[in-house]
């Protein structure tokens, strides 16, 4: 009997101090529900600014400028978002300094040391190579700017969501939807494609299905991840490790055109979040959340979701019929900046946030 009570103690005590050492993990199926939705937001034409390019384009607010990466040069050019006033505009095609084969800004500000001068980061992911701007310099009339060539890892990196001293993130076009670079170490980590799904899908489906909207939280240390073709947003830690899912369509809502792989023009599944963008600790996630076929008819039904780091859903804004391809926040103004491609002339839209 002593024995078994022994037994039973240390089973008990080893059970403890699993379950202490081990780590928790977020509720990978939480189903959520956006209950405050607002009156649908109604667009503003910004007369002043017009991009003339037939390649996508890139915004970004860094505190009264705002940024603009088009497909074409000059790729940069940067606005006063006080009264839309052209500052600079810079960037030559080619493979020289200050040059770009393509241009694509990244979500992230961080600041010079020195003068705390916004600083932009902006990938040219043909080259493999990553410029950063100081805006204030570019307003003053500089065009060549530090660029860093990105390290060989194997697979073709197809989005820089985020780069500093010490790391990247980015998607690779095969074998995860997300890699985590360590310069300090040379070494990096591959995060499979998740979440995992209850049924099979085709190997060559995965990129497309899961192709993230990322935006990283330096004082988090979290990324936050919206996959393509998936109505969610999900939570990563540095490790590589899914410890969130926030849910709002039922991952199998389109089994059957996922297990089929089916993106012809005609198809039902839907395009979800498609960019991240973080505003007073809040997430803001442009849905599309439009199938494949409505824009074959330019059936448009664009909502901007708004998410706590928790992975709760705040506030859902309805937005008009112009199709937003992306968009940026401009806190100073309370409004957003959207490129809408569908417009012949004035295809940079506001919205002003309620």
């Amino acid at each position: 009997m002593k024995i078994f009570l022994y037994l039973l103690f240390f089973m008990c005590f080893g059970l403890f101090l699993y379950n202490g050492c081990t780590k928790k993990e977020g509720n990978y199926n939480e189903l959520i529900k956006f209950e405050h939705i607002t009156d649908t937001l109604r667009a503003q034409a910004v007369e002043d600014i017009t991009v003339y390019t037939n390649r996508n384009v890139y915004l970004t607010v860094a505190d009264t400028f705002l940024v603009v990466a088009q497909g074409r040069e000059p790729f940069i050019h940067v606005y006063s978002t006080n009264t839309h006033a052209q500052l600079a505009a810079f960037g030559r095609k080619g493979k020289g300094p200050g040059e770009f084969i393509d241009a694509t800004l990244l979500n992230q500000v961080s600041r010079d040391s020195d003068t705390n001068a916004p600083l932009l980061k902006i990938h040219d992911f043909k080259q493999s190579k990553v410029t950063t701007v100081n805006v204030h310099d570019a307003v003053n009339g500089e065009t060549i700017f530090p660029q860093r060539r990105l390290p060989n890892v194997g697979s073709y990196l197809v989005h820089l969501h985020h780069i500093n001293d010490n790391f990247f993130i980015a998607t690779p076009h095969s074998g995860g939807n997300l890699l985590i670079y360590d310069f300090n170490t040379a070494t990096f980590t591959t995060v499979p494609y998740l979440p995992k799904l209850t049924f099979d899908v085709p190997k060559h489906s995965l990129y497309h299905i899961y192709r993230p909207a990322v935006y990283f939280n330096k004082n988090a240390n979290t990324i936050a991840a919206a996959p393509y073709c998936l109505g969610e947003l999900d939570f990563f830690d540095m490790e590589g490790n899914l410890t969130q899912a926030s849910i709002f369509e039922p991952r199998d809502r389109y089994q059957d055109e996922l297990e089929n792989g089916n993106f012809s023009k005609d198809s039902n599944l839907k395009y979800y979040i498609v960019e991240l963008e973080v505003a007073e600790g809040l997430i803001y996630g442009l849905n599309h959340n439009r199938a494949i076929k409505d824009y074959e008819n330019e059936i448009v039904d664009n909502k901007l979701q708004v998410f706590n780091w928790k992975g709760q859903a705040v506030k859902e804004y309805p937005l008009d019929d112009f199709y937003i391809f992306s968009f940026a926040i401009d806190e100073v103004h309370n409004r957003i900046y959207g490129y809408a491609p569908d417009e012949e002339e004035h295809n940079i839209v506001i919205y002003n946030l309620k």
